[in-house]
């Protein structure tokens, strides 16, 4: 029977390292090594949780912060086992993860790397919407995420995990290297991990220039993988530019939710549409975590204009039934804040005159706290992006149509 190896590193989350080690204890496969990696950690809770493994079967190694990949390596230096599983931390693993990923990896030697369905949990729950394993989207698009069984061998053939990915992408750079040698990548159809939602994480912190930075080593590490699929790559290049230039030609509406506590990309959605007549817009978000502030934001485009937002619907995207319903003075008493403009008086719709590129709405009720459950989302909306078309309305406000300029 083939050992295997979970490799768990650990900077500062004795918080949650107990509940990831039993996790991978409690594999129901019978030759199971845990190797437990302090990268360093330097927390008072996170040291006491490290000095309680020595009553664990668990083997706990130390070493200065290097940083993931480095602590990465460093744990499966230390095993002689046939496959390695990385887990980090703060994330939990079904029982019969490794027994099933081994079965798959033993019966199909073309597999190099097995992974599985997965779901949030803590700040946020709900299924993973994971993209599909092909080949090669997978150079621009992660569809792996770290734990996930490969080969010992395979870690010793490419030189383990690249220690300059010191801003995340680390386990992206190595499944590419395995993609390289030629291992093919296997999905199992079940939930079988759990990956933590918390402030501060790692993956919650990186920012467009650090992706970048990341994906630039990616390409340093793999020339040959990415020239050989220029044509791909110069494709979707064609495709994001066309994108970008429909876009600039229609405004684009988004919703952000305070997940957690604040507005961010991660936490929003988003669609285009065309300019002129009024549009209804349709989403359906993923599971929310409360908002305690019981406020969204809505930017209801990206330039100059006139917005006019006729009505607001929010249903349970799980049975369907109405939580918020508002239509144009309903509407404007869920306004508590207004960005790069002024609502004009209309009893038709809210309509906001922006005058600079970031129009936005923060609307305020007690019934946008949130569930755990996901909404769907409607608006009707109209643009006109000629500020000419305010005009008349600005005239019954005296002495503030000088405010805004002419679009030539």
């Amino acid at each position: 029977m083939s050992k295997v190896a979970i490799i768990i590193p650990c900077y500062n989350l004795g918080e949650f390292l107990l509940e990831t080690v039993d996790s991978a204890l409690n594999q129901t496969y019978p030759d199971v090594e845990v190797i437990v990696v302090d990268d360093g950690s330097d927390e008072p809770g996170t040291l006491a949780c490290l000095a309680e493994l020595t009553n664990q079967p668990v083997k706990l190694t130390r070493t200065s912060n290097q940083g993931l990949a480095a602590a990465r390596n460093h744990g499966i230096a230390q095993t002689n086992a046939t496959f390695i599983l990385p887990l980090d931390a703060d994330d939990l693993i079904d029982p019969t993860l490794v027994a099933k990923a081994v079965e798959i990896m033993d019966t199909n030697p073309a597999i190099g790397i097995v992974s599985c369905e997965a779901e949030f949990f803590g700040i946020v729950t709900g299924p993973w919407q994971l993209p599909p394993l092909h080949f090669p989207d997978m150079l621009l698009t992660p569809a792996l995420f770290a734990t996930a069984l490969f080969r010992r061998t395979d870690w010793e053939t490419v030189a383990g995990y690249k220690s300059d990915m010191v801003y995340g992408y680390e386990d992206h750079e190595f499944w590419l290297s395995l993609l390289e040698l030629g291992r093919k990548p296997h999905r199992i159809s079940e939930t079988l991990f759990q990956y933590r939602q918390r402030p501060g994480s790692m993956s919650a912190q990186i920012d467009p220039q650090r992706k970048k930075h990341s994906f630039q080593k990616c390409l340093q590490h793999h020339p040959r993988l990415f020239t050989d699929n220029f044509a791909f790559l110069l494709g979707q290049f064609v495709e994001q530019n066309e994108a970008q230039r429909r876009a600039q030609q229609s405004p684009s509406c988004q919703i952000f939710f305070s997940c957690p506590g604040e507005f961010n990309e991660e936490w929003s959605i988003r669609s285009s549409y065309p300019s002129g007549k009024p549009v209804r817009l349709e989403w359906e978000t993923r599971p929310l975590p409360k908002n305690n502030a019981a406020q969204i934001r809505l930017d209801p485009g990206d330039r100059p204009g006139v917005y006019r937002i006729h009505s607001l619907e929010i249903r349970s995207a799980v049975d369907d039934d109405l939580i918020l319903e508002a239509k144009s003075e309903a509407l404007k008493t869920l306004v508590v804040d207004i960005g790069d403009g002024l609502i004009l008086p209309n009893s038709d719709a809210v309509t906001f005159l922006s005058h600079g590129q970031d129009p936005r709405l923060l609307l305020q009720d007690s019934r946008l706290i949130g569930t755990d459950v996901p909404w769907k989302i409607a608006i009707i909306i109209q643009f006109d992006p000629r500020l000419e078309a305010a005009r008349e309305e600005l005239s019954a406000l005296s002495g503030l149509s000088s405010h805004f300029p002419r679009l030539i």
